[in-house]
């Protein structure tokens, strides 16, 4: 969903910068001024930069340079081996394979993924390899599984037909208070129904309940434009981004401090030098804005800080533990334990 979402967005920046660049047709886009001197500066090094970089690259601008502060390209993406297999610290799925650039763009060069049970598209597939345990370690009978799945199902109905006639700002917590409440749902049964709802809407959206819009249950993510299952990439979701980096001009570990623009171009100032550009497209993570280590002259438009100031981030947190040989169900894709009464809102899934 990011990296449709910038894209959409890049693909405006690039038409708008095109357009600028078909008005002075005598503009050579291949000569550099100086070695600090580009027509397009392009900051950070993640899906929408990398990709903002390539969709110029294909409209032959090629005077472009991307800095990125970080000592490695991909922003949220991340790939290690600590182990000699690809570790995803960061994004790991493909979401949605069908009508997906980034599916398309993996398929185009030649790299290979895997599709997973675990889908976007049909949240509940998820739970047809899964395994869930208690705290004591029995495992939860499919019987229970299902019953609950068939509850949370009636869940989306019920709010499709808004049965509860909640205001158009409640939240899922308010949708499920007054489902329980409805059901009567209470014991185990109101234990596995928390816990799958927390599972299919939380570990997603990386948000509490109170804070996820009801609508999320019935609109779904990007069905309108892709559909399908979800596919992690072999080898990694870096690869993808490697070809991404193909043939552009990228500077690492390089932190921008400040940015100044008018209409003779942008000023672009790091750690290590001072960088000129006709134009500059800036792909600074959030977290990063907020906290206003990049200075702007002028400063930003009061709608962008505005939104800048609202827009928040969630956090989901990624352990890797290795084991010399797998006790476990192989054909298994989730394993997962069910939360203590004593910790309600733990959650734990392999």
């Amino acid at each position: 969903m990011l990296f449709k979402s910038a894209k959409i967005v890049i693909l405006q920046l690039i038409s708008i910068l095109l357009m600028s660049f078909s008005v002075n047709a005598n503009a050579d886009t291949h000569s550099v001024a100086s070695p600090h001197q580009y027509d397009v500066i392009i900051i950070g090094a993640g899906a929408a930069g990398l990709s903002a970089a390539q969709e110029l690259y294909r409209h032959n601008i090629k005077n472009v340079l991307v800095i990125e502060a970080r000592n490695r390209i991909g922003g949220r993406v991340w790939t290690i081996s600590p182990w000699g297999a690809p570790t995803d610290m960061g994004a790991s799925w493909i979401h949605r394979i069908n009508h997906n650039p980034l599916a398309e763009f993996a398929q185009k060069n030649n790299i290979d993924t895997v599709t997973t049970t675990y889908s976007l598209g049909n949240p509940f597939n998820k739970f047809s390899s899964f395994d869930l345990y208690d705290a004591a370690g029995n495992k939860i009978n499919s019987q229970e599984m299902e019953s609950t799945l068939q509850l949370l199902k009636k869940f989306i109905n019920d709010i499709s037909q808004n049965k509860w006639h909640l205001k158009n700002n409640a939240s899922v917590k308010d949708g499920a208070i007054a489902f329980i409440k409805q059901e009567n749902l209470q014991g185990k049964n109101l234990q596995l129904f928390n816990f799958i709802l927390k599972d299919m809407i939380e570990n997603d959206m990386a948000a509490d309940l109170n804070q996820i819009p009801l609508a999320v249950m019935t609109e779904g993510e990007g069905g309108k434009h892709t559909s399908g299952l979800d596919a992690i990439p072999k080898g990694g979701y870096i690869r993808l981004f490697s070809e991404f980096a193909k043939n552009l001009s990228i500077s690492l570990n390089n932190p921008v401090t400040a940015i100044s623009y008018d209409k003779q171009g942008v000023t672009v100032v790091t750690k290590k030098a001072v960088y000129h550009s006709r134009y500059a497209v800036v792909t600074l993570p959030i977290g990063v804005l907020q906290a206003g280590t990049v200075q702007f002259s002028p400063e930003l438009p009061k709608d962008k800080l505005i939104a800048i100031k609202h827009l928040r981030m969630g956090l989901l947190n990624k352990i890797y533990v290795l084991f010399d040989k797998p006790f476990w169900d192989q054909d298994i894709e989730w394993i997962s334990l069910l939360p203590t009464k004593e910790k309600p809102n733990a959650h734990y899934e392999a």
